[in-house]
């Protein structure tokens, strides 16, 4: 957590950049290990799976909302459809009252 009083340094700035790329470079390659780790028993590659597996579950629901949410707004900036007025056959037709 960022201390109020004072910045992160420059270094460990860069230092979590390269950690965070790295894990994204080999991310099949460590989700693989973690998986391996698990079947043999090891309950930290468990706990880091389901970590993972929960912020991916995080990422796919809010992609999904972005999604809804635009075709919502394509749809509200669309122009309403007007029917072109019945003629007089197809409102009796409609309403079940006869020509008179």
């Amino acid at each position: 957590m960022e201390s109020p009083k004072r910045r992160p340094k420059r270094k460990l700035l860069k230092l979590n950049d390269e950690a965070f790329n790295q894990v994204e470079k080999h991310a099949k390659k460590i989700a693989a290990a973690l998986c391996t780790a698990t079947k043999k028993g090891n309950c930290i590659s468990a706990r880091l799976l389901v970590g993972l597996a929960q912020d991916q579950i995080d990422t796919e629901e809010a992609s999904r909302k972005q999604v809804v949410q635009s075709i919502g707004k394509q749809i509200e900036l669309e122009k309403e459809w007007i029917a072109p007025p019945l003629t007089p056959e197809e409102e009796a037709l409609a309403t079940g009252v006869p020509l008179s």
